[in-house]
């Protein structure tokens, strides 16, 4: 069983790893062509999609949590 702190520190380090590979994307997507520097707006949509779309996932995975939480509290409750 993993305490506290262990998940908390694994699920920083996923995003840690989430962040990490945007920025890859990011600077791939970056090309300088002599003095012109192109591709700027893709990166700041990527970023800004992939922001979206952890939030979105996190906001999802809060919403599911929640009713499974007091499902098994009320089934624990009941036991004790």
């Amino acid at each position: 069983m993993l305490s506290n702190f262990d998940l908390i520190s694994r699920l920083v380090m996923a995003a840690a790893q989430v962040v990490s590979g945007i920025g890859f994307l990011g600077a791939v997507s970056i090309l300088l062509r002599g003095e012109i520097v192109r591709g700027l707006t893709t990166v700041a949509s990527l970023w800004s999609v992939a922001a979206i779309a952890a939030t979105i996932i996190i906001l999802i995975i809060l919403a599911g949590i929640k009713p499974l939480e007091r499902r098994f509290i009320s089934v624990k409750q009941r036991r004790n």
